[in-house]
């Protein structure tokens, strides 16, 4: 398993770390490929040193290239095999692990709200009927939960650790 060949000592940069900065980290560790993360610590993407070098101005903080991230990943218990897999197929220097279980729960997140906003003309004009497509009747079940989910009054302060356990605890993990 890859959990046990992990190693963990970089310092992942944040999205809101200098494009220059993140050079130098990837000059120290000799990497051209770099895992980026938000203040809470999620994942957002890979960006490689090229796409950094390219930019207008790598005085700014790696944000403004969130589009040019890669969503490529592993989870802990991924094989040996499929780690080589994945970073000779991306000509990768590095490959973020991601926690498996968050990882589910967000895809299975994903899923119903993509199912449902597929279907919602739809649903809204009663053309549906329950029964025809389990994933949407997840998703159609799920929705009052997803929309409580991703409501946030712009006062109000989540942090990471209790979302992503809010978001296990309503989809998987």
């Amino acid at each position: 398993m890859i959990k046990d060949i992990i190693k963990r000592d970089l310092s992942v940069p944040k999205l809101n770390d200098s494009a220059i900065n993140i050079l130098a980290v990837m000059e120290e560790h000799k990497i051209s490929h770099v895992p980026v993360v938000d203040e809470n610590n999620k994942f957002i993407g890979l960006i490689d040193e090229l796409s950094i070098i390219n930019m207008n101005n790598i005085q700014h903080p790696l944000s403004s290239m969130k589009k040019n991230m890669k969503n490529i990943f592993l989870v802990e218990n991924a094989h040996i095999f499929q780690s080589i897999q994945t970073v000779t197929s991306h000509l990768l220097s590095i490959i973020p692990i991601v926690d498996e279980n968050h990882i589910g729960a967000s895809i299975k997140f994903r899923e119903l709200v993509t199912t449902y906003s597929e279907n919602k003309d739809l649903l809204m004009m009663g053309g549906y009927t329950q029964g025809q497509d389990p994933v949407l009747d997840q998703a159609i079940a799920a929705w009052p939960k997803i929309t409580e989910f991703i409501k946030q009054k712009e006062s109000k302060k989540e942090d990471f650790n209790s979302s992503s356990s809010q978001l296990m605890q309503m989809f998987g993990g």
